[in-house]
C-alpha cells in the first residue's frame, strides 16, 4: 500500500481504464439494509422494502411525518438501499433510482428542495447509489460517477461550492462510491480517489485541505465507506486501513489520535462500514467486529465504552449497516439483528429503549 503523490493529478483527470478489471460492476455489493440517522430500512426476501423510525423529513416514505415503531411497506422490486442521515436512495431491480425524505440541500436530485414522503424518480441505469449526509452519489452501467446535493464543502468534486438539485457528472470508470460530508470513489484500476470535507484527514491524502475535485489516495483498493469524519478502506489483500478523526478510537488501531493518511487496522477482511463516529467490519470466516463510540450502544458488545480496537460482536454475518448511534447487521440465514440508539424506534424492535447488545427483528432479509 502506497500513497499517490498529488501531482498524479496532474497526469489524470479522473478515473481511467484498466483492462486487469474490464466490469464496472465486479465490485458492486447490493445493500439489503441501511441505518439512517433516526430510521432504518430493510429489503426482504421478496424485494419489498421496509422503513421504521423517525420520520420527521418523510425519510420512513410513507407519505405521512409521523414516527413509526413497526415496519412500513415503502417500495417493491428494491435492489439496494442506502441511507446514513435523513435521505434515503434506491434501486429498483430495472436499474431505477429513487429518493425521499430531507431536500433542503437538493439532495434528492428532484431539481427541488422541498422534502419528500414518497419516493421518486431521479434518473434511470443505476447500478450504486450512496446516500450522504446531505448529498448523493450514484453510478451508472456506463461506469459514469454523478452527485447532487450539498455543496458547500466541494463534496460533489464539480471544482465548486455550489448546491446541486440535479446530478452532475463528475468521472467515468468508477466502480464504488461511498457518501458523508466527503465522498470516495474506486477506478476501474482499483485507485482510490477522494473530495470534499478533510477537517479531520478523512480523505486520506495527508493534509486537512477541502478538496473541490478528486484527489488520488491509494492503490488496490476494492471497498471502501465514509463515516462522518473518518474513511475505511479493504485492500486486494483484504487488509483493512483506516484514517481522519479518531476522538473515540474509530480507526481502531489502539489509539485516539487522527491520522491524516491510511493506518492498518485489520486482515482477512471481506466488507467494512464507517458509521457516525463508529466502524464495522466483517472477516472472511463472517465474525463481525465493531469499534469506536459506543455511547448508546451502538457497539453491541454489552457495554456503553468506547473501543479503540475492534471487538467481536456475532458470527455468520453477511451484511452491516452503521447509522450515526444505531447498527444493523444481516446474518448468513436471513436474519436482521440491530442495536443501538432507540429513541425513535429505529432498531425496530417494537421499544424505544436503547440496546447495547444485538436484538433479533426480522427472520427473511433479503441475502446481498
Amino acid at each position: 500500500m502506497a500513497l499517490i503523490s498529488i501531482i498524479f493529478i496532474i497526469l489524470l483527470s479522473g478515473c481511467s481504464s484498466s483492462s486487469e478489471n474490464p466490469s464496472p460492476n465486479e465490485n458492486i455489493i447490493q445493500s439489503p439494509i441501511a441505518a439512517g440517522h433516526r430510521h432504518s430500512m430493510v429489503i426482504t426476501s421478496d424485494g419489498t422494502l421496509w422503513s421504521w423510525g423517525g420520520n420527521y423529513h418523510g425519510q420512513v416514505g410513507d407519505g405521512s411525518t409521523r414516527a413509526r415503531s413497526t415496519h412500513i411497506n415503502v417500495a417493491k422490486n428494491v435492489a439496494t438501499v442506502s441511507s446514513i442521515v435523513n435521505h434515503n436512495a434506491i434501486i429498483e431491480n430495472d436499474g431505477t433510482l429513487w429518493t425521499w425524505g430531507e431536500n433542503h440541500r437538493g439532495q434528492l436530485g428532484d431539481s427541488t428542495t422541498r422534502n419528500r414522503r414518497r419516493p421518486v424518480h431521479i434518473m434511470d441505469d443505476v447500478i450504486m447509489v450512496s446516500a450522504g449526509a446531505a448529498h448523493s452519489a450514484a453510478i451508472r452501467e456506463d461506469g459514469s460517477l454523478w452527485t447532487w446535493g450539498d455543496n458547500m464543502a466541494s463534496q460533489l468534486g464539480d471544482g465548486t461550492n455550489v448546491q446541486r438539485d440535479t446530478p452532475v457528472h463528475i468521472m467515468d470508470n468508477a466502480i464504488y462510491v461511498s457518501a458523508s460530508a466527503h465522498t470516495l470513489a474506486i477506478c476501474e484500476d482499483n485507485i482510490l480517489w477522494a473530495w470534499g470535507w478533510n477537517q479531520s484527514g478523512e480523505l486520506g491524502d495527508g493534509t486537512t485541505t477541502v478538496r473541490a475535485r478528486p484527489v488520488p489516495i491509494m492503490e488496490n483498493v476494492v471497498a471502501v465507506s465514509a463515516g462522518a469524519t473518518h474513511s475505511l478502506a479493504i485492500m486486494h489483500d483484504g487488509s483493512l486501513w483506516a484514517w481522519g478523526g479518531n476522538s473515540s478510537g474509530q480507526l481502531g488501531n489502539g489509539t485516539n489520535t487522527e491520522s491524516h493518511i491510511p493506518v492498518h487496522v485489520l486482515d482477512d477482511v471481506i466488507f467494512a462500514f464507517a458509521g457516525g463516529w463508529h466502524s464495522m467490519a466483517i472477516q472472511q470466516d463472517g465474525s463481525l467486529w465493531t469499534w469506536g463510540n459506543n455511547f448508546s450502544g451502538q457497539l453491541g458488545d454489552h457495554t456503553n465504552d468506547d473501543r479503540n480496537i475492534p471487538v467481536h460482536i456475532m458470527d455468520d454475518v453477511v451484511f452491516v449497516s452503521a447509522g450515526i448511534e444505531h447498527t444493523l447487521a444481516v446474518k448468513s440465514d436471513g436474519t436482521l439483528w440491530a442495536w443501538g440508539w432507540n429513541e425513535y424506534s429505529q432498531l425496530g424492535d417494537g421499544s424505544a429503549v436503547d440496546r447495547n447488545f444485538p436484538v433479533l427483528i426480522i427472520d427473511n432479509v433479503m441475502l446481498p
